[in-house]
């Protein structure tokens, strides 16, 4: 069994997070993403350990799941996985701020503990120290050593990890305010910590070039301050799942088995609880327990990955720090040293050095974030919305979808380009512009271009028809400026361009019959179609401009013009026509309104009056939908029709799906 977790999440009682951190939220999230094992977070504050004592109820093996009398009504995800399947694992963050050494530190630890009176213990002895009552996750004047020790003390199967090492302002590592080792902060009592949390501006490979870190299993997890934001990172368990499961694995490391790095997929499948075709191939066997690995943000998105300035705009990669001396080049003020920088001055061994026991990992990118750059729209738009319900429907969680399902099951249910950038993003072809000084970096998957190469351009503008002209100064009719001759009985040309080759001459001969030609990028697909198209023109095989040419982008029509204008003779009378999809079926309807059809509508609907429409027609249809779902509905339809899915074969895949 091969299981999710993301140990390290908030409550809607810490700063800056989202009201819908509720325990009901959580679970149904939780489910969405495929996460199993999930932290409670914030334990200590009154009322959020109140609502875990109200909503939850302790299972054998040490873990925590919703009250079935508080288990949300939701649509279930394809293999049954459901928030009433989600186990609860109760921690906490605690922010210790104290002088040590000489130094202010700032520290931020994850407690956890294995019962609901341990708990109550350790929240109790915590209320005597300081406020625990104003924020999810208190700030205390304790040193974390103490904190350790006051865990321990609490219950001997409590256990701690410091949260986000290498953050500059509060971690164990940080640069502003931490260590330059785990020993000089915990002392005696280091050996009691197992695990480190590597934090979003970080990943393994890291954590790796430091020695002294090599003992420590390194975990991630999301330390998300809304649900949506859940496990982008998270932990893979192979095992029951369990709270002293999960200690165990953490403290005995990484499994001895081996894993696929960066394959598509690692895994034949994956449910969400179960994998499924675990065998020797990929060396899971079913006996086989404890970590295997983690999945991590790709670490340049982390906001304090590289050093600067967020006020001045000022983002600096270690070595230009170095040169300005620490100092903003704008202002002259200190930047904030980043991740990456702190990372390089505490590092022994040389990148890509990995310890001889070192756990594989992932790099993916949320889901959401995949879909909006492949559909070219905001992430919280109705767009990705729809095709987000629609893929976690039909393929299951969005970790399974992100880590294991095939590209191709995925393209039966998406547009290509959605697959296209999942595979990118399991691959690492991803271009990142580096977060600083609190600003997230960006990702990005597609340019533009490859964008309207995989979804046709979207705008629609005025259309004409393009009379072929000669391009002067080209030397000839044809790029090599050699004279053609007819065709004979629409077989050949008898001097084929030079530029083509024998298959491509064979398609750009044939006059009298149609031809389909298959290839894949960049093997002179447009060069071949324009070839062909001139030979047809030059030879009076069409007549009064009938020719359409057809393309997926403005781009690639505009190019296509231009390379038949110098291969036509200027004083022909013969005409062409080349554009996108969107484009032709503007000048179709066009060509209704010159005919006087007076029902002919003179523009193209915005999308909130086709909804409008859309609305209507299911009122007239009389059928049992809420209208207040119509747009969602719409939407489903729209993408159903661009993925040519007849009715019939809906209503088919919709009883399979049953």
């Amino acid at each position: 069994m091969i299981y999710f977790a993301d140990l390290h999440i908030h409550s809607k009682y810490s700063r800056a997070t989202s009201r819908d951190c509720n325990l009901v939220e959580l679970a149904r999230w939780a489910a969405l993403k495929g996460i199993l094992a999930l932290a409670t977070g914030d334990f200590t504050h009154p009322q959020w350990r109140s609502e875990i004592k109200d909503l939850l109820e302790e299972v054998d093996n040490g873990l925590l799941r919703l009250k079935k009398t508080r288990v949300p009504r939701v649509e279930l995800l394809p293999n049954g996985f459901g928030p009433a399947d989600v186990r609860f694992v109760l921690n906490v963050e605690i922010s210790s701020i104290y002088k040590k050494d000489g130094a202010t530190r700032k520290v931020h630890n994850l407690i956890f503990m294995p019962d609901l009176a341990s708990m109550d213990r350790f929240s109790e002895k915590l209320d005597r120290i300081g406020n625990i009552k104003s924020d999810g996750r208190p700030i205390l004047g304790l040193d974390s050593r103490d904190l350790l020790e006051i865990a321990l003390e609490t219950s001997s199967d409590a256990f701690l990890v410091p949260a986000h090492v290498w953050t500059p302002w509060f971690s164990v590592l940080g640069s502003k305010s931490g260590f330059d080792s785990i020993e000089e902060c915990f002392g005696d009592l280091t050996p009691h910590i197992f695990a480190l949390e590597t934090g979003l501006s970080s990943d393994p490979e890291m954590n790796h070039r430091v020695t002294s870190l090599d003992r420590y299993t390194l975990i991630s997890n999301s330390d998300t301050h809304s649900p949506q934001n859940m496990a982008r990172e998270a932990n893979i368990f192979a095992g029951a799942p369990g709270y002293f499961a999960i200690r165990d694995a953490l403290k005995d490391g990484p499994c001895s088995i081996t894993l696929k790095e960066n394959a598509e997929p690692p895994f034949e499948s994956i449910d969400g609880r179960q994998l499924a075709g675990c065998g020797s191939e990929n060396g899971v066997g079913k006996d086989h327990r404890g970590f295997l690995g983690t999945i991590e943000f790709f670490p340049e998105e982390g906001k304090y990955h590289l050093d600067g300035h967020r006020k001045c705009a000022t983002r600096l990669e270690p070595e230009q720090t170095a040169e300005h001396r620490g100092l903003c080049p704008v202002c002259g003020q200190p930047v904030t040293v980043g991740v990456m920088n702190r990372v390089m001055e505490l590092a022994d061994r040389a990148p890509g050095q990995k310890p001889p026991r070192a756990a594989p990992f992932w790099r993916l990118l949320p889901l959401r974030e995949i879909l909006a750059q492949s559909l070219g729209v905001g992430p919280q738009s109705l767009k990705v919305r729809t095709l987000y319900d629609n893929l976690l429907a039909r393929l299951g969680p969005e970790l399974n979808i992100l880590w294991t399902t095939p590209l191709d099951d995925i393209s039966r249910q998406a547009p290509e380009i959605v697959a296209e950038g999942i595979s990118r993003a399991r691959q690492g072809r991803v271009s990142i512009l580096a977060g600083y000084d609190g600003e997230y970096g960006t990702a990005q998957l597609f340019t533009q271009s490859e964008r309207h190469m995989f979804l046709g351009q979207q705008s629609l503008v005025p259309v004409q028809i393009t009379r072929a002209r000669q391009t002067r100064g080209s030397g000839g009719s044809s790029p090599g400026g050699k004279k053609r001759e007819k065709l004979h009985a629409g077989v050949k040309p008898v001097e084929p361009p030079s530029a083509l080759n024998q298959e491509q001459i064979e398609a750009v001969s044939v006059c009298d019959r149609p031809a389909l030609v298959q290839a894949g990028p960049g093997t002179g697909k447009t060069r071949t179609l324009t070839e062909r198209i001139a030979n047809l023109l030059r030879h009076g095989k069409d007549q009064g401009g009938a020719i359409t040419a057809v393309t997926f982008t403005r781009k690639a029509a505009g190019e296509m013009s231009e390379r038949l204008a110098g291969l036509i003779p200027e004083k022909s009378e013969q005409g062409f026509w080349v554009g996108t999809f969107h484009q032709l079926g503007s000048r179709i309807l066009g060509m209704f309104q010159t005919m006087g059809n007076a029902a002919a509508r003179d523009r193209i609907l915005e999308e909130d009056e086709a909804i409008a429409l859309f609305r209507k027609a299911i009122k007239e249809a009389r059928v049992d939908y809420p209208l207040a779902r119509s747009a969602s509905l719409y939407q489903e339809v729209s993408l159903l029709k661009q993925q040519l899915v007849t009715p019939e074969a809906y209503i088919e895949r919709d009883d399979l799906a049953r």
